[in-house]
């Protein structure tokens, strides 16, 4: 998280202790950007990555795409509430609107 820090805008405005914290889980698949074309489904947790196959099961819809964002795609997150991959997630297919959500829509 550091880095995000050095762009200079975000700053440290205080710290509290983690208590009762739970890793959330994640879902996650590899996508070839050339073909448009997923692999298989996982969820991630904290301790281990499970195979869920090719097809994504609804009741995983609701999990957050484990990425990693500069800084300004989290900014652009919080302003306008659009979930990474939505499209891809709720209907296994990657399109153009997948494309949309993994850049900067806001100013």
């Amino acid at each position: 998280m550091y880095p995000i820090f050095k762009s200079g805008n975000w700053k440290v405005i205080g710290s509290l202790p983690l208590i009762n914290f739970s890793y959330p889980k994640f879902i996650s698949t590899y996508i070839d950007y050339q073909t448009k074309e997923h692999g298989s489904w996982y969820l991630i947790d904290e301790e281990s990555d499970l195979k869920l196959g090719n097809e994504l099961p609804s009741h995983y819809h609701n999990l957050e795409f484990k990425t990693y964002w500069p800084p300004e795609f989290i900014v652009d997150r919080i302003k306008t509430g659009k979930k990474p991959y939505e499209h891809l997630i709720t209907t296994n297919i990657y399109s153009s609107e997948d494309d949309q959500s993994t850049t900067i829509q806001s100013k």
